[in-house]
Formats: C-alpha cells, sequence, structure tokens
C-alpha cells in the first residue's frame, strides 16, 4: 500500500493530544469532492475539500469545507453549513466554475456559493418533482411475497433471521406490500455527468431515481447565475453511473440490468444500442452444446422487470433471448413443441397456468395462437406433446385432448377422450422419446390403467405401463413420507447423490446425510468444521461436495468412505481439502462437464489415453451476483507446485502485482484456515501469457518471496529452478482447454 498511498492525513492531527481546542468529529463521510480555486488565486492556494457529514445520533447531514495545508501536510476545518429540511446525499463540483458546487439533497438540488469558504451560501434552490403526480404511478406486475413462518423446534429463528442477508426497501428486488403500492415519495438524484470541454456555461445531465433524464444548465449574467432546466429526455430505469463523451454520445449504467449508449438529440434522447450487464446470476444450467463436447449455460440473470435468460458459451459474446413483458405469473407449467417430428426448431411454447392455458407461437416474437392450434384454454395442462406430424395432444384433469391444427389457420380438428374415475396424474416423457399411442383399461385393482407406447423409430417400438392408482379415502397428491431429517437453522441449499444427501444452511455449514432404504431413516454422518452462510452446494461424489458462502468464498470438503464409520460419530468433521476468496457471492454453483478439455482429448479416451478426462468431470462453474463466471478446474499435484512457484513470484513482481498493493495471499485465503491448500489464482496466473518473453524471463528470475509469505516447506526451498518453455506450455494448455 505504501506505493499507492502517498500520505495519511487525519483531523484531528495524531499528535493533537487531548488537550487540542480542535473539534473532533465523528460520524460517516457520504460524498466529498475538491473546490477549484478561483481564476485570482495565487499558486500557493490550499485546496479546499468540501464533504457531506452524518455525525454520529443526528438525522441530518451537513456540508463540512476542510482546508488542506499542502506544506505542513495538515488539514483544518473552514466552516459547516447544516440547514433543516431533506436529507443531503452528495456533493458535486461545477467544472470551470471556481467556486460553485450542487448540494444534492432528496427532493431538490442547492446550487452553493462556495467562493467564501467560511461563509457558504445557497444561490438556487431547485425541486426535483417536476411532474404531476399522476405520470409516476406505475404497473407493478409483481405479487405479494410469501413469508415464511417463523418458529423452529429449538426456539433459534431470530438467531437464523439475523444470519440471512436482509433486503431494504429501496433495493430493486423489494416487493411493495398492497399498502405502499402508489405511495409518493420525493425524488433524488442517483447519477450525474458533465458535459465535457464545455467551459463557458456548463451543462449536466442528470437521472433521478425514477428513470426520468433531465438536462441542468448554467447560464452567468449580470444578474449572476441562472439555472435552466430541460423536459423530461428519456425515461427508463434508474441509473448508478452515466458517462457524457464526446460527440454527444451518453453511457448509462443501471443496477442489475442492462445499459444503454443513447445520443444526445435536441429535446430527447436517441437510443443508440445497450451494454450488456448479466449481473446478477442467480441461478444457472450447463449443457452439452447440441453434442459438440462443448458446455454452454443457460443463465437466469437480472432482476423485475428486466430479468432475462441469456446463453453463455465460452468465447462467445453473450446472447439473450427473447424476452416477455412481465405478464406471465402463476405459472405450473411450460413444454416446447414441434410441429413436425424431423423440425429441427420448436413452434410453440405452451405455458400452463392454475386454471388456464396459452400456446405461442415462437418466431421473432411471440404470439398467441391458442384457437388456431386447439388447445383448451380454461384448463391447467399437466402434460402435452408431439404424437405425431400435425398431430399435438394435450392432457389435463378432466381428459385428454388431441389436436390437429391447420397450416392455413383454419379451425383446428379436436377429439377429446373423458374417462371414468380419473384421477389427477403427471407423465413425462423420458430421454426425448415421443408419444405415439396409448390405451386405457378400468380393470382392478388400479382405478385407471394407463399404457403408453414410446418410441424413437417405427421399427422398435418400446412398452411402457404406468399405474395410476387410487385407493378409497386416498387423495391422488398425497405423498407418503418416509425419513424426517431436523437442522437446527433454515436450510439454503439441498442436494442428492445416490443415498447421500448434502445439506446447507445459514449457519452450521454443510452437513452429510445418508438415507438408509432398508430401516427408513436418515442419519447425519458428517457436519461441516467451521460456520458457514451456505449460498450453495452441491455433491461431487458420494464423499465430496462443493460450497460456496455468502461472504464470496468457495471451499471443497471431502470425508473419507468407511461405511462403519457412519454410525459410530454421527458429528465428524468434513475435511477441508481446499478454498478460494472469490470476493463475490455465488448464488448457484454447478459441475460443467466438457467446460475444460482438450479437442483431442475424444480421440485419446478411445485410446485410455487422456489425461483431464477426470478433470472435466470435476470441473465447477460458479455463477456470481456481480455477474462474474468462475471455472475452477482439477490439475495434477506436480502442475500444481509448478503453477504455485509462478504464482509466488507474479504476486511480488512490479509488472503483475496487486495495482492496489492489496496482500494477494491473505485475500484469496479469507475466510479460511491459514493451514487449508489455496486454489490458484487464474487470473493472476493469466497474466504470465501477455508478458513479452523478456518479461516473462524477468519474473521467474525474481527472488523468492520472504519465508513467512510461504509454508515452511523444505521441498520448497530445494525446488528446481522454473523453466520457461515449462510454465509457458503448461498455461497455455489450460488457456487453451477453456477457450
Amino acid at each position: 500500500m505504501a506505493d499507492i498511498i502517498h500520505e495519511r492525513i487525519f483531523y484531528p492531527s495524531e499528535d493533537g493530544g487531548k488537550t487540542s481546542s480542535v473539534e473532533e468529529l465523528s460520524g460517516t463521510i457520504w460524498s466529498m469532492c475538491f473546490i477549484s480555486k478561483g481564476f485570482n488565486e495565487s499558486k500557493s492556494y490550499d485546496p479546499v475539500l468540501a464533504i457531506v457529514f452524518n455525525r454520529k445520533g443526528s438525522l441530518l447531514n451537513e456540508l463540512v469545507l476542510f482546508r488542506w495545508n499542502i506544506k505542513e501536510e495538515s488539514i483544518c476545518l473552514i466552516s459547516e453549513y447544516v440547514e433543516a429540511g431533506p436529507l443531503a446525499h452528495s456533493i458535486v463540483e461545477v467544472p470551470h466554475s471556481s467556486g460553485f458546487a450542487f448540494l444534492l439533497r432528496i427532493g431538490d438540488a442547492l446550487l452553493m456559493d462556495l467562493r467564501d469558504p467560511q461563509n457558504p451560501c445557497c444561490l438556487v434552490r431547485t425541486s426535483l418533482d417536476l411532474v404531476p403526480p399522476a405520470s409516476l404511478v406505475e404497473e407493478h406486475f409483481v405479487e405479494e411475497s410469501c413469508r415464511v413462518q417463523d418458529g423452529d423446534d429449538e426456539g433459534l429463528s431470530n438467531v437464523a433471521a439475523s444470519a440471512l442477508l436482509k433486503l431494504s426497501d429501496w433495493d430493486p428486488m423489494f416487493i411493495d406490500t398492497e399498502s405502499e403500492i402508489g405511495k409518493l415519495s420525493s425524488k433524488h438524484v442517483s447519477s450525474w455527468t458533465w458535459e465535457p470541454d464545455h467551459n463557458y456555461n456548463p451543462r449536466m445531465i442528470i437521472c433521478l431515481d425514477d428513470g426520468e433524464f433531465f438536462v441542468f444548465g448554467l447560464v452567468y449574467d449580470d444578474d449572476g447565475v441562472k439555472i435552466n432546466i430541460s423536459e423530461c429526455l428519456y425515461k427508463g430505469l434508474p441509473c448508478k453511473e452515466i458517462l457524457w463523451v464526446e460527440g454527444g454520445f451518453l453511457a448509462t449504467f443501471a443496477e442489475m440490468a442492462d445499459g444503454t449508449v443513447f445520443k444526445l438529440g435536441k429535446e430527447k434522447l436517441h437510443w443508440m444500442s445497450s451494454i450488456q450487464n448479466i449481473a446478477p446470476i442467480l441461478d444457472f444450467s450447463v449443457v452439452d452444446d447440441q453434442n459438440e463436447k462443448r458446455d454452454q449455460m443457460f443463465a437466469c440473470c437480472g432482476v423485475t422487470p428486466e430479468g432475462s435468460l441469456r446463453i453463455i458459451r465460452s468465447g462467445v459474446n453473450v446472447e439473450k433471448l427473447l424476452k416477455t413483458a412481465p405478464v406471465y405469473q402463476g405459472i405450473t407449467g411450460t413444454w416446447t413443441v414441434k410441429m413436425k417430428l424431423p423440425d429441427v426448431y420448436h413452434s410453440f411454447l405452451v405455458l400452463s397456468f392454475v386454471e388456464e392455458t396459452r400456446v405461442l407461437s415462437v418466431g421473432l416474437s411471440f404470439k398467441d395462437v391458442t384457437d388456431s392450434v386447439g388447445f383448451q384454454p380454461d384448463v391447467c395442462t399437466l402434460a402435452c406433446g408431439l404424437v405425431a406430424d400435425g398431430l399435438l395432444v394435450q392432457i389435463h384433469q378432466d381428459a385428454v385432448r388431441l389436436c390437429m391444427a391447420n397450416m392455413d389457420g383454419s379451425s383446428p380438428f379436436v377429439s377429446s377422450w373423458f374417462p371414468e374415475n380419473v384421477n389427477q396424474y403427471h407423465l413425462t416423457a423420458a430421454k426425448s422419446t415421443k408419444f405415439n399411442g396409448w390405451s386405457c383399461s378400468t380393470k382392478s385393482p388400479a382405478s385407471q390403467f394407463l399404457k403408453n407406447l414410446l418410441g424413437r423409430r417405427d421399427a422398435k417400438l418400446r412398452f411402457l405401463l404406468f399405474y395410476v392408482c387410487g385407493f378409497p379415502n386416498d387423495r391422488p397428491d398425497k405423498m407418503k413420507r418416509f425419513a424426517v431429517g431436523r437442522t437446527r437453522f433454515m436450510i439454503t441449499s439441498l442436494r442428492t447423490y445416490l443415498t447421500r444427501i448434502v445439506v446447507g444452511d445459514c449457519r452450521d455449514g454443510v452437513l452429510f446425510y445418508s438415507y438408509h432404504e432398508d430401516v427408513k431413516k436418515l442419519h447425519q454422518v458428517y457436519c461441516d468444521p467451521a460456520q458457514r452462510l451456505v449460498a450453495d452446494c452441491f455433491l461431487m461424489d458420494a464423499n465430496s461436495a462443493a460450497v460456496s458462502d455468502r461472504k464470496g468464498s468457495i471451499a471443497i470438503l471431502s470425508c473419507k468412505d468407511h461405511s462403519d464409520f457412519e454410525y459410530s460419530n454421527p458429528e465428524s468433521n468434513l475435511n477441508l481439502n481446499c478454498a478460494y476468496h472469490m470476493g463475490e457471492v455465488a448464488m448457484a454453483i454447478k459441475k460443467g462437464g466438457n467446460i475444460y478439455k482438450l479437442p483431442a482429448d475424444d480421440v485419446l479416451r478411445s485410446y485410455g489415453l487422456s489425461k483431464s478426462t477426470e478433470a472435466a468431470d470435476d470441473t465447477i462453474i460458479a455463477g456470481t451476483l456481480l455477474g462474474s463466471i468462475f471455472v475452477f478446474a482439477p490439475i495434477s499435484r506436480e502442475e500444481y507446485e509448478l503453477l504455485e512457484a509462478v504464482q509466488a513470484k507474479l504476486v511480488v513482481h512490479p509488472l503483475t502485482a496487486p495495482v492496489l498493493g492489496n496482500d494477494h495471499k491473505e485475500f484469496r485465503g479469507r475466510e479460511s484456515p491459514s493451514q487449508a491448500t489455496k486454489i490458484l489464482d487464474g487470473d493472476m496466473l493469466a497474466q504470465f501469457l501477455e508478458l513479452t518473453n523478456r518479461q516473462q524471463e524477468s519474473v521467474l528470475s525474481t527472488p523468492q518471496p520472504s519465508p513467512s509469505s510461504l509454508k515452511a516447506s523444505s521441498k520448497k526451498c530445494t525446488s528446481p529452478p522454473l523453466m520457461l518453455h515449462q510454465v509457458v506450455q503448461l498455461l497455455e494448455r489450460v488457456h487453451y482447454a477453456l477457450h
């Protein structure tokens, strides 16, 4: 940090002593900026620092002015300005103005005259409530949030609730209650930007918290300073940052939504293009890219009303799928249906609601074609699919409906079958098989006997029998409970692998359970060695689990496979194999099968010579709330030791060391014991490939870091010198396998 921070200046100064008459300030700095000096000031002018400050226990923020004495390397308090009224949150200097600044408050903006720092005053007060209240009301497409009932067996609800992340009312994910819908509050400026290279009459574009854009223009005349406010240029999402660049272009960046590039016109902003933002990634699924042995990710990105489904591939730009308005709520099921069996793409998207079914045609846009297809619209669809070319089937709780849609748009042919004593059931075709036909029998003992004929080819058919049984005094939707296991805190994640169950909660971390079918009981066999607020976890195999927590770390935990050990001590700790602090919270982690592999692996696998096959099967993918995607791939012990030595040199070399001077080992090792094995930092190692040959040699010749920063190991002290070609070859192989 010594190379980054020039000097630290405290107020009051550290050597002032307790007897100093200087007023001590205790509180929080909300915003700060330097005030430009006037044209008539001398070169020895000491800069003035304006701070929006909140004293501890105060309900209002105040404007505090300090003077920085460059020669004495100290700061002194000049004056304080506080005015009863709305809460001030930001101070913005007017460029090329020599002493003017905007004090932004909730509901208004004050143009402050700070040319005389000892007597700050307000020149112009501008209200931000510029439009009629009626135009502020927006539609709410979200439903009331579901509240989880309090209480557990051990009375630890309060501890669990305090451990969870809480959303405040200004968060974009907050869901208003009925009493708060339509409730208006004063607006405030969420972001701003100044026009570049405009010295005489500076202009500023502001974005309010409701997404409205305005231009503030300062005009200097004989009567003083005036502010001209434009009409609303555009209304969209509220922005966190705005950048006004040359040529009249405006780049806006929203939170948890795509940014936008605008072109400033005479009276409005013209949309030019979008800036993709995939944050936050709340969940994703990794699938094979059309049997090409390369994984692609389907990610749920953003939040309402800008949530979207996106495809992410390695080395390919993010692709945004078709997006609909947030009007499809209460969906109980979705299906994609083709018009013909040989079709490459699907033709219809079927949406099932509690008491309704809609069929949408898939194309450049979604179009409702429910009446043209022939599906019954006023029922909840349980299953649907393609029986033959042009012949669709809809199954709901009362009937099975066959529909033959006409391509010319005329009325479809429809035939329905209503069985007697029908019970509600669900059917799903397995492994891409198609329903080619069915028959029904009502023989005992089952109240309904459904036989489905499934097959991929006309020449090879398979008979699958499904029994949907109903018994007296028994509901068809009732499920039987075989075993119960209780945790002390709220469960945040649950995954299974054969008979092994991994549970993540909001305090105890990861718990391993085993289900014994013979006695129908759950036994806790292992527990987390540390307290952990689990975000997500999954079982890599029966004895290993990957877990991410809400502090931004990921860890690999494992246990020894001893069948007799499961009953001997149910509170045995798991072993921490390795850990890595990402600095970002990963709410979803999955296993990636083909994300880390070389093109030659498929050929080598056929001869039993592939070395990265097992590594590909154990690859971990994590998606974070900031939109980052982390890929963790296992390597051999020899490769790990080689790259660990390279990383130790990269973190201290001037060309590749952390820009802010952070302790790399301390940062990546947070939330994990010091003796735990650390996962290597791929971003740090990737810098090595971007260096020239001479720079790479300089890095490898860097003296070994001090023993205090490395594990005490005689093996490392006697390690042979690093060979440049060996390091480059290994890093290129890893880089090529991922990209």
